[in-house]
């Protein structure tokens, strides 16, 4: 949640992180969710200039506006989009964090101490086929 200086200061706007969320943030901002498909609708958002008002869109009818927004357990099954998402604890997965971890590519001289920015590591995920 987008907050001023007062810690319980969150209400109705919300702070979305395009990219790896920077590590100053954690534990300093509340974390609700992930975007796993359409990044493409929230990136159209106005963006505010992170040198200007520490990135807040100072006039309202300047910032984006969300119109309406619903859970999937309220949208009919008929009506929801069918995704597969990569599950986190699978081999494949599990291959891309140690490969992660490990640097196990010619290019990497150094090759880090192992350990990773789950950031960079999202599950993969597609839409899921009709048949």
């Amino acid at each position: 949640m987008a907050r001023s200086v007062d810690a319980n200061s969150a209400t109705t706007d919300f702070y979305v992180v395009i990219g790896p969320a920077p590590r100053h943030l954690d534990r300093n901002m509340s974390v609700f969710g992930r975007v796993i498909y359409g990044m493409e609708h929230i990136q159209g958002l106005p963006r505010g200039d992170a040198m200007v008002n520490s990135g807040v869109i100072e006039t309202p009818q300047h910032r984006g506006k969300i119109v309406t927004a619903r859970l999937a357990s309220k949208v009919p099954e008929t009506a929801r989009l069918s995704l597969q998402i990569q599950r986190t604890d699978s081999k494949a997965m599990q291959t891309r964090l140690e490969q992660g971890r490990s640097m196990d590519n010619p290019f990497f001289k150094y090759k880090g101490n192992g350990k990773l920015d789950i950031c960079y590591y999202p599950p993969h995920v597609r839409i899921a086929d009709s048949d």
